[in-house]
């Protein structure tokens, strides 16, 4: 006879053994999420206008829209897709971070958590 601890043991295994990993998150999905994403449109709209909002109207937008709109140099849209240009202070590297909406942030933690091999938190925050 098993007990309660036995099955649920058992229940575990089962669980891990079916559980499939996460979906690619194509950019074709970034950029379908960012459009719907109300913190990134008015962000989008004003590139898409070249038009820097004036600092009087900014608190009219919700906070990450204004924490994106304070980096206005360093933002592009390339392709209909948002992204950041980040530099070092020093002026090396010099590359395109995608702005990743929030509803696509814990789907890409997963992805890129499975992708890694399953490392623990420490490991996978710092691939991000």
């Amino acid at each position: 006879m098993l007990d309660s601890s036995d099955n649920d043991a058992e229940m575990r295994v089962q669980a891990i053994e079916v559980m499939p990993d996460p979906p690619p998150i194509t950019l074709d999905d970034i950029r379908v999420a960012q459009a719907e994403d109300d913190n990134l449109l008015p962000v989008i709209q004003a590139l898409l206008d070249q038009k820097q909002p004036a600092s009087a109207d900014l608190q009219q937008y919700p906070e990450e829209a204004r924490l994106l709109l304070a980096q206005w140099d360093s933002l592009i849209l390339q392709d209909g897709t948002l992204y950041r240009k980040f530099q070092y202070p020093d002026g090396t590297v010099n590359f395109l971070q995608i702005v990743l909406p929030m509803k696509l942030c814990r789907p890409f933690i997963e992805r890129l958590h499975s992708e890694l091999g399953h490392f623990g938190r420490t490991k996978t925050c710092y691939a991000v």
